[in-house]
Parts: structure tokens; sequence; C-alpha cells
């Protein structure tokens, strides 16, 4: 029960962790986006398998 118990906390504050993160990384999500469609757009065998 107690191991459960910890297992449910620690993912519950993963999840509120990885919220802030994206709040935090919100901007940079998008400019990784653009650049990430701009490398699809070019030419090659290096481009990023998405």
């Amino acid at each position: 029960m107690k191991r459960t118990l910890r297992l449910k906390r620690r993912t519950l504050r993963q999840i509120v962790v990885q919220k802030q993160h994206e709040k935090r990384n919100r901007a940079v999500n998008k400019a990784d986006v653009e650049v990430t469609t701009l490398i699809a757009m070019l030419p090659g065998p290096w481009r990023p398998i998405p």
C-alpha cells in the first residue's frame, strides 16, 4: 500500500512539474516547430524523423 501511494504521489508531482515545464517552454516549443518545419523543407538525407 505504501509503495503504491508513494508511486502515485511521485507521478502526480511529475505531472505538475511537466505542466510547469510546458508553460515555460511554450515559446521555445514554437521556435522548435518552426525550425523543424524549415529542416523538413530542406532536401537531403539528414531530415529529422518526426
